[in-house]
């Protein structure tokens, strides 16, 4: 995965390399970064050659320019629901080439249940699967066999795959970061522990194409 990473990176001289295009969804909600862990980015920057961005940029989903950003980032909490134009904004970004890596917030049950209403509603021709424990974004970068909770258990990612290709990857659990975090909403310890070293594969593993 490494030598891939280099690759990637080697198409272009480093003082001409622009930034990976990353952005956070703004719906309904808001900006839906803000329980996320974004130090992922930090990350990616420090132990890969890739231009990465210092954050993430706001891609408002009612417009319809998400196909600028080869990877966004989609959470929140509480129930929720998209109007018209949004909807179609998300379901031709995932089945154009986009990637989604999306959160439960605080892993909110309510942003859960909506979440996956809307995937079934736009793309009803492909469900979220478990992702197995030798799926790469597991060990991309960093190793996070087995991801735990604040109590312990468990948790469980799931991939969106259209057409053979992930074109999200989804974690019921928050992928937010408590410590750096302490005055987030409502985190209750139910969040994944190492958030910001997974959010980095998977940022990594969308970038080369979500195979595998």
């Amino acid at each position: 995965m490494i030598a891939a990473l280099l690759l990637c990176a080697a198409a272009l001289p480093p003082e001409n390399a622009p930034p990976c295009p990353a952005a956070a969804i703004v719906y309904g909600q808001g900006d839906s970064a803000r329980c996320f862990s974004t130090a992922f980015l930090e990350l990616a920057a420090a132990h890969t050659p890739i231009a990465v961005p210092e954050r993430l940029a706001a891609a408002p989903l009612a417009a319809s320019d998400l196909l600028d950003y080869p990877f966004c980032l989609l959470s929140g909490e509480g129930g929720f629901r998209l109007d018209a134009a949004e909807k179609q904004h998300l379901r031709s970004y995932l089945r154009g080439g986009g990637f989604v890596l999306a959160s439960a917030g605080c892993s909110s049950a309510a942003w859960d249940a909506s979440f996956r209403e809307t995937l079934a509603e736009l793309v009803p021709e492909a469900a979220l699967e478990p992702l197995p424990e030798e799926h790469p974004v597991f060990t991309f970068l960093f190793p996070c066999a087995r991801p735990v909770l604040g109590n312990g258990e468990v948790a469980v990612l799931h991939a969106l795959v259209i057409e053979g290709r992930v074109a999200c990857i989804y974690s019921p659990a928050g992928l937010n970061d408590t410590a750096a975090l302490p005055d987030c909403c409502c985190c209750t310890g139910h969040e994944i522990e190492n958030a910001r070293h997974l959010a980095a594969n998977i940022f990594l593993y969308a970038l080369l194409g979500g195979e595998g």
